[in-house]
């Protein structure tokens, strides 16, 4: 049983993995060639800026929900 979720993740792993370098990574050697623009769109990059400022504030958010229980109090003497 474990063998074979094993096995499952292991495959979805691997497919998940292939898609990302087929379709996302530009494939660049020998005989291959890579399409570049000479202007992007500005939505693209409005696009780009707001899933930035996303997965910021969600890095960020529990950290500073955990900053109260590293307080350290100072003894005023």
């Amino acid at each position: 049983m474990l063998e074979q979720i094993s096995q499952l993740f292991q495959t979805a792993f691997t497919h998940v993995l292939s898609a990302f370098i087929n379709k996302l990574v530009p494939m660049v050697g020998v005989g291959e060639s890579v399409e570049s623009v000479e202007v992007v769109e500005l939505k693209t990059i409005y696009y780009a800026v707001a899933l930035l400022r996303c997965s910021a504030s969600f890095s960020v958010s529990p950290s500073l929900w955990s900053l109260p229980m590293f307080v350290v109090k100072v003894d005023p003497k």
